[in-house]
Order: C-alpha cells, then sequence, then structure tokens
C-alpha cells in the first residue's frame, strides 16, 4: 500500500513539473511571438514613415520645380538658370545642358557642378560636354564647335573662356570683343532655343596683371550685355575665407587637385542657383534677335570672302610677276650668251689672233713678223724709206721714185722703177 501511495505521488509531481514546463515554454514562446510581432509591426511603421517622407521630399521638390517655373514664367528677365532649367523641366520631354569647354582641366568639375542641380529635383538632367582645351577664341571660331553645337541636345550652353590661352595668343581687347561677339552670335544661330553664358573660370595664377586682364574680359562681357559668371572673383573670395593656397587646389602640372575640383564644382552651383541672368531668349523666348544676328553675321562672311578673294588675287599676281621676272632673267641670260658666242665667232674668222708686221726689201717680198696688238708696214726701197701719197706714188729722198703694188694677201709686192726725178 505504501509503495503504492508512493508512486502515485511521484506520478503527481512528475505531472506538476511537466505542467510548469509547457506552461513555461509557452509563456517563452508567447513573448517571442509577441515579440517578432512587435518587431515587424516597427519595421513596417518605419518603412512607412520613411516612404512618407521621402515622398513628401519628392512632392516637395516637385513642388519647389514648379514654383520655380512659375517664377520664371513671370520675370525671365531678371532669373537664375537653375528657374530656366526649371521650366524647361517642365515643358519639354527631356533637359539638358550642354558646354564648350576650351580649359585644360580633365577633372569633371563641370559636369558634378551640373549633376548637384539633380539634388534640387533635375533627376532627368543630361550633360553634354564638347572638349575644345586650350584654345583661345580665335581658336574656337576656327573650329567647327558651331556645327558641334547645332548637332547636339542642351538648353542651356556654358562656355567658360580660357583667358591663358587668350593672352599667350597676343590677343588685344578689341580682338578679344569681337570673337567673343561673333562665338555669342554663332551660338545662338547654331542653336536658337538655347540660352548661351560664358564663364570667367578661375586662374592659375594669383597677380595683379592676371587681375587685370579678367577685368577686362568681364568689361567686354558687360559692355555686350551678355549673361556670364564671374568664378575668378568667386573663387578668389573662397581662397581667403578658407585660407587656402593655390597650391591646395591645383598640382604642379596646373591640373585641378580634387580639392580644387569640388571648390569649382561648388562654385558653379551657386552660379546657376543664385545669380541674375536674362533669359529673354532661349528656350520658348522672345529669340526676336535672330534676324539682326543673321544680317551681322553674313556681313562678317562677306567681308572674309572679300578680304580672301584679294588675298588670293595678290598672291596669284604676285606669283606671276615672280614668274614673269625669272622668265625675263633667263630670256637675258641666253641672249648674252648667243652674243658672246657670235662675238667670239666673228673675231675668230677677221683676223688672226695675233696682229701682222711687214718688212718690204728691195726685190718686193714681204716677210711678216707677228705682233700682238696693231699691224705696220715699212718700206724699204734701196735703203731709202718712202711714204704712200694717194696716187700711189712713192717719193723718197734718194731720188728715185717708186711705185709698188702689193697683193691681196701681201705675200708679194711687184715695184716698177722709172728713171723720173723731181
Amino acid at each position: 500500500m505504501r509503495e503504492f501511495n508512493k508512486k502515485s505521488l511521484l506520478a503527481m509531481l512528475a505531472t506538476v513539473v511537466v505542467g510548469f514546463i509547457i506552461i513555461g515554454g509557452s509563456y517563452v514562446i508567447g513573448q517571442r511571438r509577441e515579440e517578432a510581432r512587435l518587431a515587424e509591426e516597427t519595421a513596417l511603421f518605419q518603412e512607412h514613415n520613411q516612404g512618407d517622407q521621402k515622398t513628401d521630399q519628392t512632392a516637395s521638390q516637385s513642388g519647389s520645380l514648379d514654383q520655380a517655373a512659375v517664377d520664371f514664367e513671370q520675370n525671365r528677365e531678371n532669373t537664375t538658370a537653375a528657374k530656366y532649367l526649371a521650366y524647361v523641366n517642365r515643358e519639354a520631354d527631356q533637359v539638358g545642358v550642354l558646354a564648350v569647354d576650351s580649359l585644360n582641366q580633365t577633372a569633371d568639375w563641370l559636369e558634378t557642378a551640373v549633376a548637384g542641380l539633380k539634388d534640387k529635383g533635375f533627376d532627368q538632367l543630361a550633360v553634354n560636354k564638347l572638349n575644345y582645351s586650350g584654345m583661345s577664341t580665335a581658336d574656337l571660331l576656327a573650329s567647327d564647335y558651331a556645327q558641334q553645337v547645332a548637332d547636339s541636345q542642351g538648353q542651356l550652353i556654358l562656355v567658360p573662356l580660357n583667358l591663358a590661352a587668350e593672352a599667350q595668343a597676343g590677343i588685344d581687347e578689341a580682338g578679344s570683343k569681337a570673337n567673343i561677339e561673333r562665338i555669342y552670335r554663332q551660338l545662338r544661330l547654331a542653336k536658337p532655343e538655347a540660352l548661351p553664358i560664358f564663364v570667367i573660370s578661375p586662374s592659375l595664377n594669383n597677380d595683379e596683371d592676371s587681375d587685370a586682364y579678367k577685368d577686362k574680359i568681364a568689361k567686354i562681357l558687360d559692355d555686350l550685355n551678355y549673361n556670364y559668371y564671374d568664378m575668378w572673383a568667386d573663387f578668389k573670395d573662397q581662397l581667403a575665407a578658407d585660407d587656402l593656397n593655390l597650391e591646395d587646389l591645383y598640382s604642379e602640372g596646373g591640373q585641378l587637385t580634387n580639392q580644387g575640383a569640388d571648390l569649382w564644382s561648388q562654385l558653379l552651383t551657386t552660379e546657376l542657383s543664385e545669380t541674375t541672368i536674362d533669359a529673354q531668349h532661349g528656350f520658348n523666348g522672345k529669340n526676336d534677335d535672330l534676324d539682326q544676328l543673321k544680317e551681322a553675321e553674313a556681313k562678317v562672311r562677306d567681308e572674309e570672302a572679300r578680304a580672301q578673294a584679294e588675298a588670293e588675287a595678290q598672291a596669284q599676281a604676285q606669283a606671276a610677276a615672280q614668274s614673269e621676272a625669272a622668265a625675263e632673267s633667263s630670256r637675258r641670260a641666253e641672249s648674252e650668251a648667243q652674243a658672246a658666242s657670235q662675238s667670239r665667232a666673228q673675231a675668230s674668222q677677221a683676223a688672226p689672233a695675233q696682229g701682222q708686221q711687214g718688212n718690204w726689201n728691195a726685190n718686193g717680198n714681204q716677210n711678216y713678223q707677228n705682233n700682238q696688238n696693231n699691224q705696220q708696214n715699212n718700206w724699204n726701197a734701196n735703203g731709202n724709206q718712202g711714204s704712200y701719197n694717194p696716187a700711189n706714188q712713192w717719193q723718197g729722198s734718194g731720188g728715185n721714185q717708186q711705185y709698188g703694188n702689193g697683193n691681196a694677201n701681201g705675200n708679194q709686192g711687184n715695184a716698177n722703177w722709172g728713171a723720173q726725178s723731181q
């Protein structure tokens, strides 16, 4: 009996223990399930909240771009490039920035600066850069840049000017002004639906001469009333504010360092967003300047064609004169050579190489003695020297009269002696 009670007691205890285990396990499992449920709900809430925030940010950016486009429409004469692009973004299928880059920089500061606008909602902004590295304004005009612009996409055209190349080319202020004016004219005619903006890029030199040259270019752009960004001035202000040196921003080869490229990008992004420009022309603009620009460009082209024709005519005339002079010189030399040849032939036929001297003896025989320069005949009759009169009569001091005739060669003479005396 006691053995049975003992076994019953043990069985009850085991049942109680198992029950506690089951209850404890159920509690733990339930607790973990609750924790998992709460974690899942928290994650869903956070994801939903982030989605709402992203939607709010996108809506804010979209609303900001829409508002910027409205602001642009209300005042195109005093606006910014960012507002202009916001308007293009609303009205066009695609918005793009085109750059005619004549600088010598390999860093992508330009693309980075334009890409900075994407943070403002321009997620579809395209950047297209035409590379004309190291070119002055004169070099640019001699290139095919205008045709490349016409064939490229973009409603905003940025034109960084290479002032170092301009100075090295020796282009004076008047020349730079004429070149910049024509570049603007060609850009407008090549792509009327785009708005050109010149960029005075920062200099590698921080000296008074460079600053003075930059000021001349800025004055030219002001006088022409063209849109431009003076990044040079911004750059110097930033150097002073951040206590930076040029060595921090440029390598020994004149290339931008990472820090320099970042600074350039920041400065250009600020210019695009804040600097006031006149955007009456360009995308959906008035563009009532095109006829005047066409007329001015046609006039310049006519003048260039006329100058080229005159230069070619002058070159042809000079070449013809040189050819005629060479021909005349050749004819003169040939004539002189022929005259000299004829003179030598005549001299050879007319006389012996040396002169002749003849002595006549009493028997009338003539002997020749060569003399280099002249011919002399001496007559001798009985030792008396006579002279020849016009009547072929010889008068001699010896009282005898001598008549003499010589043959054609002077080799033989016949003498007739007479007894007649004077």
